[in-house]
């Protein structure tokens, strides 16, 4: 029989590595066939490094107050990588669009304005409620009016007045002078 590391010693039990039991063993080397190159160790993964910082308002990497000599400075209203969101930059004035509509808030706000709804379209879910309420309790004193006079001097104010809230809102809305609940201007 033939050992990778030459003949046994006599005497000694069969070892792949030649030495004798109890001292330490040679580490195990692979062995190719003849004609197959021999590669290096692979080595193993490099460590990802860090990320620099990113100076918020167009900063440069490691000036968090500002930009760096050489960088120009980001048009106000841009994220601190560049984008300014889903709507885009307005082409005027540089700032960040919405990814909101006027015409949809306008005419959700014309049609449905009594609920609110343009409104919470555009986020407003404060002025949307207070629609809604008054809207809804005027609903409810036209109903209880039907039985005693008193509650119909209340419930026609409330219903007139919400509903040219509503239409004053959808005409700011159409002509664009109503901006979404983060202050960006609406798309066309």
């Amino acid at each position: 029989m033939t050992y990778p590391n030459g003949p046994q010693q006599p005497g000694t039990p069969a070892n792949p590595y030649g030495a004798v039991y109890g001292a330490p063993a040679a580490p195990a080397q692979a062995v190719q066939p003849y004609g197959a190159p021999q590669y290096p160790a692979q080595q193993p993964y490099p460590v990802a490094q860090p990320v620099p910082p990113v100076a918020p308002y167009g900063g440069a990497p490691g000036y968090p107050y500002g930009t760096a000599p050489g960088y120009p400075a980001a048009p106000y209203g841009t994220t601190p990588y560049g984008m300014a969101g889903y709507g885009g930059v307005d082409p005027y004035t540089g700032m960040a669009m919405s990814d909101k509509s006027k015409m949809t808030a306008g005419l959700l706000q014309f049609f449905l304005g009594g609920f609110g709804a343009g409104r919470f379209y555009l986020g407003y879910n404060g002025f949307g409620a207070a629609q809604l309420c008054l809207t809804l309790g005027g609903w409810f004193f036209l109903f209880i009016g039907m039985f005693l006079f008193v509650p119909l001097i209340i419930a026609f104010p409330m219903l007139i007045g919400v509903w040219v809230w509503a239409f004053v809102d959808a005409i700011m809305m159409f002509t664009g002078n109503v901006t979404d609940v983060q202050g960006r201007k609406l798309q066309s």
